[in-house]
């Protein structure tokens, strides 16, 4: 069970007509370990992770509908008490894959992605009439992510480190950023 050093991403509000602000990945600082030692991370291994808050709600069986049927894209409805999330897997041409995680209360967190496909999906949501209640400034937190095997699970200057490739890891992850992104748009 990995610990998370307290650091927050960059947070930024983004109008949903604009292009999304990209993330230098070659430029972000090496990850310190919640141990305070140094975990260096080489720079072309590190990918985009994003999570964005563009609606106050999602249809995800409409979504889910047009992702799987309409675009072929293999996704599958995970359902936990009040909670739903439809997770979408894709290559990425890197990693392996990409994955993309789709909240019923408004929010979107992608893993791997370029930044024209997160452009696409978000886009998508509205085109495809599954976002309720469009946000017109969409609040966004960027990071970076990267797998250490072997280390521990943790986020440190805006560099999420991961212990697995296990997708569990990145949705366990991917709620908290999720949460993190509603609670900015309801602190505006």
């Amino acid at each position: 069970e990995g610990t998370w050093a307290s650091a927050p991403g960059r947070s930024t509000r983004c109008s949903s007509a604009q292009s999304m602000r990209p993330v230098a990945h070659a430029s972000l600082p090496a990850a310190q370990s919640s141990a305070g030692g140094s975990s260096v991370h080489d720079p072309s291994k590190i990918l985009r992770c994003t999570s964005y808050c563009c609606a106050l709600a999602l249809d995800l069986i409409h979504l889910y509908r047009v992702l799987d049927g309409v675009h072929g894209l293999p996704c599958q409805m995970h359902k936990d008490g009040l909670n739903a999330v439809l997770h979408c897997r894709e290559s990425n041409g890197r990693d392996g894959d990409a994955h993309s995680f789709f909240f019923s209360y408004g929010c979107v967190v992608t893993w791997g992605l370029s930044e024209l496909s997160e452009a696409e999906r978000l886009q998508l949501l509205v085109t495809a009439g599954c976002a309720k209640e469009p946000i017109a400034e969409h609040e966004v937190d960027d990071f970076g992510y990267t797998h250490v095997a072997g280390g521990k699970a943790g986020l440190a200057k805006d560099v999420i480190s991961l212990e697995t490739l296990d997708v569990r890891e990145k949705l366990a992850v991917s709620f908290a950023l999720a949460q993190s992104v509603k609670l900015g748009v309801f602190e505006r």
